[in-house]
């Protein structure tokens, strides 16, 4: 798998670098965004996964 052509793992990145500037809002549109896309790595996904979950730890939105 060519993962620098990969929309799944371009959007990811995006994701992960808006929440790690604190962009949570941003971050987590970004992320959902990525998991609609979807890939078939299962170690990709659970990285988006721990990232959306850190996203809404931070909003405090702990129902999603």
């Amino acid at each position: 798998m060519r993962l620098d052509k990969s929309p799944f793992v371009i959007i990811s990145v995006i994701g992960q670098e808006l929440l790690a500037a604190g962009h949570y809002t941003a971050a987590v549109v970004v992320l959902e965004s990525a998991l609609k896309i979807g890939t078939c790595s299962l170690k990709l996904r659970g990285s988006v996964f721990s990232a959306l979950s850190s996203a809404y730890w931070a909003l405090n939105t702990l129902d999603k």
